[in-house]
């Protein structure tokens, strides 16, 4: 289990790295699965995050729901997004999203090697979910 997730996170990462690339300023970016699993979900994002130098940031709101819309329909907050279970919300779920502002272009190149690499951010091995 470990391995394949960590091969999906490895994706997901690319894929929302390129999602950030191809989009320009100003642009909202959503990024959601349908997994538990921290290492593809709020880890990827940290670590578009931080490769990226900031180069999008979290935005908090998720269109026209306050957290209290979205905690009263059983979703949980996580740093970041936000988390909808099945068992917390009448069956609907799981889904992580997540929704990001591109605040600058000109994201840099991360070398193919570094991709899977840990990092700081990453190093909570003892999730539940992993």
């Amino acid at each position: 289990y470990q391995f394949r997730c960590k091969r999906y996170a490895a994706t997901q990462f690319q894929i929302l790295l390129s999602a950030v690339r191809s989009t320009n300023k100003g642009a909202l970016i959503v990024y959601s699965t349908c997994s538990i699993a921290s290492a593809e979900n709020e880890k990827v994002v940290r670590k578009v995050l931080k490769k990226t130098s900031h180069a999008v940031e979290v935005v908090e709101r998720c269109g026209p729901y306050s957290s209290e819309d979205l905690v009263s329909i059983g979703a949980e907050h996580r740093e970041p997004g936000w988390i909808l279970l099945p068992d917390r919300s009448g069956g609907c779920g799981p889904i992580y999203w997540v929704t990001l502002l591109k605040k600058r272009d000109g994201v840099p190149e991360i070398e193919k090697d570094n991709i899977t690499e840990s990092s700081d951010d990453d190093d909570d091995d003892d999730d539940d979910d992993d």
